[in-house]
């Protein structure tokens, strides 16, 4: 399994939850000295997504959630394989701000995971699922930032 060769995984506790509600940030009890990166990806227990580390001092770093509406994060879909970016509106649920395909196939239910898109994080780290309301769709979220405590930050080994 080659995920393994090129991420590594550390565990912290929430240090601090700003009670800031403009913007959903937490920070956690670890930084440069445990190796973690701007652009790390954060796990709640569950091991799903609940955001991202956006900075980092030696002892600290900031995540912002993937609820916030600054957030955004490429994903796909499990059955038709869709791909898209995954915006946050600052709710229990994110929205999809823009599809990778013009006629995008999205199926009520179906598991929302991480595209792998980018450099810094890996594919196929479970986010949450396709919620059709209304004729709108959204992805609620698996794991919920607000009752997770501790969390494990996946870093890309350089």
């Amino acid at each position: 399994d080659n995920f393994k060769n090129e991420y590594k995984y550390t565990t912290s506790k929430i240090y601090l939850e700003p009670k800031n509600s403009i913007v959903n940030t937490v920070i956690l009890n670890i930084g440069n000295k445990n190796n973690i990166k701007e652009g790390d990806l954060v796990l709640g227990i569950n091991k799903n997504v609940i955001g991202r580390v956006v900075n980092v001092s030696d002892t600290k770093a900031k995540v912002l959630l993937l609820s916030d509406v600054n957030s955004n994060i490429p994903a796909r879909t499990v059955n038709t394989g869709e791909k898209f970016i995954l915006s946050g509106t600052n709710s229990n649920f994110l929205e999809i701000s823009h599809y990778n395909s013009k006629n995008p196939e999205i199926t009520d239910g179906d598991l929302v995971l991480t595209s792998g898109d980018s450099d810094i994080i890996p594919d196929g780290i479970p986010i949450g699922k396709i919620k059709k309301e209304n004729g709108k769709i959204k992805v609620i979220m698996n794991e919920n930032a607000n009752t997770v405590f501790n969390v494990l930050i996946i870093t890309k080994i350089e």
